[in-house]
């Protein structure tokens, strides 16, 4: 409600009071080149659960304001992207109130930027042999043919080009995808929208007592269980009976719900806890220890888009942790295998 309030009340012409308002809306606004968003990290930790505390519809007026203001900057459109992330079930955002918000906010960009009118000829080219010519205009922007596929033996070994040359009016967003199978012993780990990392640490247990209350309110030395954690390299040795945590380090750009992550079982190596179902853990909604596979359930992902380390605590094994493409193809992320020896 603040942010509509203050957007109405500004005007463009009114370039000192505009520019103290972007001043102190931008001290919020965070760039992530590499994912090519933009966001304000609002401190909204105790009111986001009423209508009037939804991040997403103050990230709406704040793209109106930048479709008044600069509609052909990086901040724009890099907000778009961030807002068509975010939602839920690719469909909708928080409420029918900040998701009507949000798609007039877009409509007003693509209007200021004039995306909404492009008028070019794209040039596909691959190893320097055109092999596509796309006509895009306002009349077919939703229907132009926006996919070229090569597949199995149309793509030959070594490095290739492809290379976009368009000549018009109007900007030009791509994606390229690379499906491969490979036999390489070592997998290096990929991911972009969620990274995973593992560590493997021997688990070598210590004396360590604790001062505790006794049954006439005496003060007794208590033993407890205690570890001391050496993390383990590629190919290091690990003795049977020996115990072995695997730790999951996860980072998401986005907020999501229901991730689930794959942790594989490597030979020779037993989990010492077997119990699946509901956990205690305010992360992991559920886990599941399978044959092959433990499989960890995250019912809500709320990441405000910084670095979230997560310590699994598995206590078992070695290959690549896996968050499979389930319900979003493009969310298939995977960490780098560990391979060990067992003596």
């Amino acid at each position: 409600m603040r942010a509509r309030t203050l957007f109405r009340s500004v005007k463009v012409e009114d370039q000192d009071k505009l520019a103290m308002v972007v001043k102190n809306i931008e001290q919020f606004l965070v760039v992530d080149d590499e994912n090519q968003t933009a966001y304000l990290n609002l401190p909204n930790n105790h009111y986001w659960w009423y209508w009037y505390g939804s991040e997403y519809e103050a990230h709406a007026y704040y793209l109106k304001l930048l479709s008044r203001t600069d509609p052909a900057g990086k901040k724009a459109s890099g907000l778009v992207k961030y807002l068509l992330n975010n939602r839920k079930h690719a469909t909708y955002w928080n409420s029918t109130r900040d998701t009507a918000v949000i798609v007039e906010a877009f409509a007003d960009y693509l209007a200021a930027s004039g995306e909404a009118a492009p008028d070019l000829t794209l040039d596909i080219f691959f190893n320097d042999r055109k092999v596509k010519t796309v006509r895009i205009n306002a009349q077919n922007l939703f229907t132009f043919d926006n996919r070229w596929v090569l597949e199995g033996k149309q793509i030959s070994s070594g490095s290739h080009t492809l290379t976009l040359k368009k000549s018009g009016r109007g900007p030009v967003y791509f994606n390229a995808y690379l499906d491969y199978f490979s036999l390489e012993d070592f997998i290096t780990k990929e991911g972009l929208e969620i990274k995973v990392q593992r560590r493997v640490f021997r688990l070598t247990e210590i004396d360590k007592k604790i001062k505790d209350v006794g049954s006439r309110g005496q003060v007794i030395n208590r033993r407890v269980e205690k570890y001391e954690r050496q993390q383990l390299e590629n190919w290091a040795t690990v003795k049977s009976g020996e115990l072995v945590e695997i730790e999951l380090i996860i980072d998401s750009k986005n907020d999501y719900e229901y991730l689930v992550f794959e942790d594989m079982k490597a030979a020779g190596f037993e989990p010492v806890e077997v119990r699946s179902g509901y956990t205690g853990n305010e992360m992991w909604r559920m886990w599941n220890f399978a044959i092959r596979r433990w499989l960890f359930l995250c019912a809500a992902w709320r990441a405000a888009n910084t670095a979230s380390a997560i310590g699994c605590g598995r206590r078992f094994r070695v290959n690549s942790a896996l968050c499979p493409p389930e319900p979003m193809p493009c969310m298939l992320r995977s960490s780098k295998p560990i391979p060990m020896r067992l003596s």
